[in-house]
């Protein structure tokens, strides 16, 4: 295998529990190899999976493979976070984190938009797809803990920014801090970016 994640990566990519990530890997349906007790999984197959269960996108010349359901925003349309198809890791095991948008529709009728073709997509972060030490429990139970563990992509951006801190403070921390701090990054972020965008005259989303 080239590239490889960690079984609970893929769950969290591929929106299942780790119980049925298991369970297609005994079937046959995701490949995957034995690191001691641990289960690594062929990345462009669990890639693969997860733009069969959420569909690509299009933009701007561009497949965006989404990764969840698209939902509703503050400004009345819908975003998903997507990474875009031939994007590569860099040495670090980051990609870049891509928004995509649809605007509200006129009549409010959500059947009406064009699911395949969002009508901006933008990066504006990265996400972590390198393999994560398996050693340390704390890691999976801040994510069951955080507001933002169910959404990937998001949990993901904000992690990296809680593993940016001095380790000596990182040691001292439980999952319930961890999970505190993904949140509170997640938050503070999220609006700096409202912010912004209100400073600039656009839609806050």
């Amino acid at each position: 295998m080239a590239n490889t994640i960690t079984a609970t990566m893929a769950s969290e990519v591929l929106g299942l529990s780790r119980m049925r990530v298991n369970q297609l890997i005994n079937e046959g349906k995701l490949p995957a190899q034995r690191a001691g007790k641990y289960w690594l999984l062929d990345e462009d197959a669990v890639m693969l999976m997860a733009a069969e269960r959420n569909g690509y996108v299009y933009h701007d010349g561009c497949l965006y493979m989404l990764l969840g359901e698209a939902m509703p925003d503050d400004a009345g349309g819908y975003v998903a976070d997507a990474l875009r198809k031939g994007d590569e890791r860099d040495e670090d095991g980051y990609v870049p984190l891509y928004r995509a948008t649809w605007a509200a529709p006129d009549d409010g009728d959500a059947d009406a938009i064009d699911w395949a073709m969002p009508d901006d997509v933008e990066q504006y972060d990265y996400v972590d797809m390198s393999v994560p030490s398996p050693d340390d429990q704390i890691w999976e139970d801040a994510r069951r803990l955080s507001r933002w563990g169910k959404y990937p992509a998001t949990y993901s951006a904000n992690v990296r920014r809680v593993t940016s801190l001095p380790n000596a403070l990182l040691a001292k921390l439980d999952a319930r801090d961890i999970a505190a701090l993904v949140d509170a990054f997640r938050d503070a972020y999220h609006e700096g970016d409202e912010a912004g965008r209100s400073r600039n005259g656009k839609e806050p989303r």
